[in-house]
Order: structure tokens, then C-alpha cells, then sequence
């Protein structure tokens, strides 16, 4: 399988527990979220290998901010709403399973790599058959946002259209689908690059590879995909084209951040996706009242916990499910990885404390080593 973007050429549930910052959400705003999206399913497209990668592992199993791509991406989809989701893989699938365990997901198998258009069939087959709206997700856009994919499906509800696609404009669109638009503003075709002509080349709004589709609509309009293009795959883009001739119609939802609709397809672009994703969870962290002496030399991980006016100086990695209190000062070269500091802690420089408790109010270290199931008093 290949993006719909730069273009390059079954398990058992494991039910998912829910990170702090969303069982911490009002109940009522949650049951609402989960009524609007309670019959969306997503179809996640990971079977590709990723060659620019050059590496033995699948490009959606290689790690940004300490989860696999596909993770980030399943991640967004669950704190959106969507409980039912179908994982399309293909090479190297046993790299991915222990995601689609995590999130309880189903599995489609691409044997051979057709195209989007061919994995979004083989996903649609596993689909359970009260879903009456379909999300198609990239595994390598770890930077979409929950709310983002909400807004994507109102959209589409909201004009009464076939499907929505997600766009951005970019500086620089090289290498992307660009979006062309009709007299209206709905999109009238998606061009992949090397099926482009210069002017084509010259649009700056781009597709992202992510859907929102009317269920009956994209069963109908998938077998009718054709593979007559620079690539001889099968287009999921080329649905646009399905629609119209069906008397439906596709409409954009563009973005005001243009770093969402990044894909992975070269180890820089990795690099750079995981600073993004630390420079967020560090913003949400001083927004909530933490004080981050230096972001730039500090990472916490996507499911730590940390309490108002707690401190992190530079060169410190809280990392797993870690848990700290308020008011506690993690100084210099700390390590914390899935433990809790209870209230008020200090934990002097270059400590490291693993799998274990330290608690309120108890100051350790400094180059202390807590192995696992220390509990300290």
C-alpha cells in the first residue's frame, strides 16, 4: 500500500485504557463525543514498507516520541470517538499487531501493494456492518488531532456530501496530491504529482490522505476504480472522480495547521515530526501551570501525568505512564519511566527511577538508581 501524499513506491482485543488528559474530561462532553461519532468506523492504512526509510522495519512501526506512527494515528482516531477501527497490513504486519491489540482493532491483510483505493477495499470487508460512516487515516501522519477528524466528519454531514477529503496549503507542495476545485469550492479531482502537468504543480493545497466517506457511497464507489495512471495502482483519490459521475459530490475541509497533513516517508522527516510531537506535549504541560525550564532539552512522553507547578529542568526524560504530583522538582539529567512521584518530591540530578513509587514529599538522590517495585518511604 502507498499514501495517498508523497508518493513512494486476526488478533485478539486487548482493551484500551485511556490516558489522564482524556478520562479527565467531563462525562457529560465525553458521552456527547462518543454519540456523534457512535457509528463512524476508521479504516487505518498501514500495509506499505516505506523504502525511503531504508530500513527492515515498516515504515508505520518506526517510533516518534516513544509510540510506533500507526500508534499516534489509532491514538487520534480513540480520543475522537471511534471505537471500531480496521488496520490494513501488509509487510512486515507482526511489527504492528501489538498497536492494533492495543486499540482492539480489526485486521485486513494487502498481500500486494495496489494502491490506496485497493487497501481501503480490503479494509471496507472487515468493516462491521451498522458503521454508516467510514474515516480513512494514513498509519504515517502521527500529527493529526482528535478534534480534527470530528471536524472532518461534521463537515461532511454538515453540506450533505458523498465524502470530505482533508487538505493543506504548504509552502512548498512537492511530492503531494494537489487539490483542484470546481467553480463552488468542492473539489472537482486530486491529482497525484507524477500524474501532474506544470500547472497542476503550481496549486498549493494538497491532500492530506484522509477521509470522511458516506458508507454506501464508498462501497459503491470503490469497485469502480480504475488503475489507468502513472503508478498503474488503484487511486483512492480517484474516488472524486467516482463521485461526480455518481451526481455526488466531494467537499474540503483545509487546515490552519499545515504540519497535520505531514506524512513520514525519510528518517529526517521522522526526526522532525517527533520534535513536533514533544514541543506539543510540553505546551499542553506549561499550559496546564508545569514549568519546563528548557523545552528543548526535556521529554515527556504522550501518556505522563504531571501536576500544577511541579518543575522539569533541561535534560530530563519522564517516559511510559509515569505519574507526578504537584510541586515536585525533577532536576538535571533525571530519568522516570512508568513510576509515580507522589506530592511535593524532589528528585536531585541525574536520578533514575524505574517502575517504582517515591513518595510525598521524600527528596532522592542525586545519582540514585530506583530499580523496579522500589517503593521509597
Amino acid at each position: 500500500m502507498q499514501t495517498a501524499r508523497p508518493t513512494e513506491k486476526v488478533s485478539n482485543k486487548i482493551l484500551y485504557i485511556e490516558p489522564y488528559y482524556v478520562s479527565n474530561i467531563p462525562e457529560g462532553k465525553r458521552e456527547r463525543k462518543r454519540h456523534i461519532m457512535k457509528k463512524v468506523s476508521a479504516i487505518i492504512l498501514a500495509a506499505g514498507k516505506g523504502k525511503r526509510m531504508k530500513s527492515a522495519l515498516p515504515k508505520v512501526a518506526h517510533a516518534a516520541l516513544g509510540r510506533p506512527l500507526v500508534w499516534h494515528v489509532a491514538f487520534a482516531a480513540k480520543k475522537a470517538g471511534i471505537n471500531d477501527m480496521v488496520f490494513v497490513l501488509g509487510f512486515g504486519r507482526d511489527k504492528v499487531l501489538p498497536t492494533v491489540e492495543n486499540f482492539g482493532g480489526r485486521v485486513a491483510i494487502q498481500e500486494s501493494q495496489f494502491g490506496t483505493g485497493d487497501a481501503a477495499r480490503c479494509g471496507l470487508k472487515e468493516l462491521p456492518k451498522d458503521a454508516k460512516e467510514v474515516v480513512v487515516l494514513c498509519g504515517d501522519a502521527p500529527l493529526l488531532r482528535p478534534s480534527t477528524i470530528r471536524s472532518l466528519v461534521a463537515v461532511r454531514r454538515r453540506k450533505g456530501a458523498a465524502a470530505s477529503v482533508l487538505t493543506g496549503i504548504l509552502q512548498d507542495p512537492a511530492g503531494y496530491g494537489r487539490i483542484v476545485r470546481d467553480p463552488g469550492g468542492n473539489v472537482a479531482k486530486i491529482v497525484e504529482e507524477k500524474d501532474a502537468d506544470d500547472a497542476i504543480r503550481q496549486i498549493r493545497e494538497v491532500n492530506s490522505g484522509t477521509y470522511a466517506f458516506d458508507r454506501d457511497f464508498l462501497e459503491a464507489g470503490l469497485p469502480r476504480l480504475s488503475d489507468v495512471n502513472a503508478q498503474r495502482e488503484f487511486y483512492l483519490t480517484d474516488i472524486v472522480l467516482e463521485a461526480l459521475s455518481m451526481g455526488e459530490r466531494v467537499v474540503p475541509h483545509t487546515l490552519d495547521d499545515p504540519d497535520e497533513v505531514r506524512g513520514i516517508n525519510s528518517r529526517r522527516e521522522l526526526a522532525e515530526v517527533s520534535r513536533i510531537l514533544r514541543l506539543r506535549k510540553l505546551e499542553e504541560l506549561m499550559d496546564a501551570g508545569v514549568t519546563i525550564v528548557d523545552p528543548d532539552l526535556t521529554i515527556v512522553d504522550f501518556e505522563s501525568r504531571i501536576g500544577t507547578d511541579s518543575i522539569i529542568e533541561p535534560s530530563v526524560m519522564i517516559a511510559g505512564k509515569s505519574r507526578i504530583g504537584r510541586g515536585v522538582l525533577v532536576q538535571t539529567g533525571c530519568i522516570v519511566r512508568d513510576s509515580v512521584l507522589e506530592d511535593g518530591v524532589i528528585l536531585k540530578p541525574y536520578s533514575i527511577v524505574e517502575s517504582s513509587k517515591v513518595k510525598k514529599g521524600a527528596i532522592t538522590g542525586p545519582f540514585v538508581h530506583l530499580r523496579p517495585k522500589t517503593n521509597n518511604v
